[in-house]
């Protein structure tokens, strides 16, 4: 590389060494999402206060402790989980192994992205919600929005059995128990607030929580609520339809936001190759930042060729721009531009290569 670019190896190693950290790469991705949101074109995508979260799987061809086989890749491979907001910008993106659930780092997302954006609700698929996060999430002010997958087969709940709803009756078929969360409720709220003053990160309170021989109490009073949120939540879905459309939008955008991450991932094979966990997380942040720099870019010129439009005389209104999408990328040219100085190289003794 050194000697194709016409930059020391000691310059590379320099610029690898200080910039392409994950502090230096986070930071760089929070400007560019921070720069998008305040440009005219990011408003009629959204308001930032909805995202979806969903993993996308790399295969990892190396023997490292943190791949597992997954079905999907027939081999060994690492879950990147993102966190897309409505403009199609990254908000936050982390590695997890694939055999663990993808609802227990649904919070982390929203809690550790750093953005000038508050997401209010996140939308995810049925592998991204349990009852728990459910609760908990909602004692932070937050709405987790799942697609259920057969819906039809849960156990809705009411808070009392000598309560009787005509209308509802037929299918409230469970009864929450509010003395387990009377019981915890204290230490219930001390572990919310633990989350909420980031003094550990959600994902890692909610698998100790889980991870006791027998359920903790916290535990238990969690998931009494997320029976209570569950259920208003399918009412919800149930009931309205244009709910519905937003989370299949949502969601569609999404693995939109995956397939241009893929399409930017081209190194390597498209493989996950690095061993430790530091190496997957600098590369997923690498990831982050062109996409990143990518759809800001598509944001900035799509309202140019708007104003250019509205020049001409055509009519551009509101309603018909939200439809367009930030993640095209057939302008795109992933390999980038290289030139080979071949007298250069010739005259410093180095191979052509």
């Amino acid at each position: 590389m050194a000697a194709a670019s016409g930059l020391s190896v000691w310059e590379i190693s320099q610029a690898a060494d200080w910039y392409l950290t994950g502090e230096a790469l986070k930071a760089a991705s929070v400007d560019l999402v921070n720069h998008a949101i305040h440009l005219p074109m990011s408003y009629l995508y959204g308001l930032g206060d909805t995202c979806s979260a969903d993993g996308m799987r790399f295969y990892v061809p190396v023997d490292i402790l943190a791949a597992d086989f997954s079905h999907l890749l027939h081999g060994r491979g690492v879950t990147l989980y993102a966190h897309t907001v409505e403009n199609a910008m990254r908000l936050h993106q982390e590695p997890i192994p694939c055999r663990l659930r993808e609802a227990t780092f649904v919070l982390d997302g929203l809690m550790e992205h750093e953005t000038e954006l508050d997401p209010r609700t996140v939308f995810t698929d049925t592998h991204g919600y349990t009852e728990v996060v459910m609760a908990t999430a909602a004692l932070l002010g937050k709405a987790l929005a799942p697609r259920i997958a057969r819906m039809h087969e849960l156990t809705l709940y009411k808070v009392d059995r000598s309560r009787h709803y005509p209308n509802l009756d037929p299918i409230l078929d469970g009864t929450v128990k509010p003395h387990l969360v009377r019981r915890a409720w204290d230490e219930t709220i001390r572990v919310v607030a633990s989350i909420y003053a980031r003094t550990a990160s959600p994902s890692l309170i909610l698998h100790r929580l889980c991870s006791y021989a027998r359920q903790h109490s916290v535990h238990q009073a969690l998931n009494e609520i997320g029976r209570v949120e569950r259920t208003l939540h399918v009412l919800r879905t149930i009931d309205d339809q244009e709910f519905r459309r937003q989370q299949s939008r949502e969601l569609n955008k999404g693995e939109a936001a995956h397939d241009l991450s893929r399409f930017l991932f081209f190194g390597k094979e498209g493989a996950l190759r690095g061993r430790s966990f530091d190496d997957q997380f600098r590369s997923f942040s690498c990831l982050g930042v062109p996409h990143n720099a990518v759809v800001a870019w598509n944001i900035i010129h799509i309202g140019k060729l708007v104003e250019q439009l509205r020049a001409e005389g055509h009519v551009a209104d509101g309603t018909m721009l939200a439809q367009t999408s930030p993640l095209i990328r057939k302008h795109l040219n992933p390999f980038g531009r290289y030139h080979f100085d071949l007298d250069r190289m010739r005259q410093t003794g180095r191979p052509n290569r």
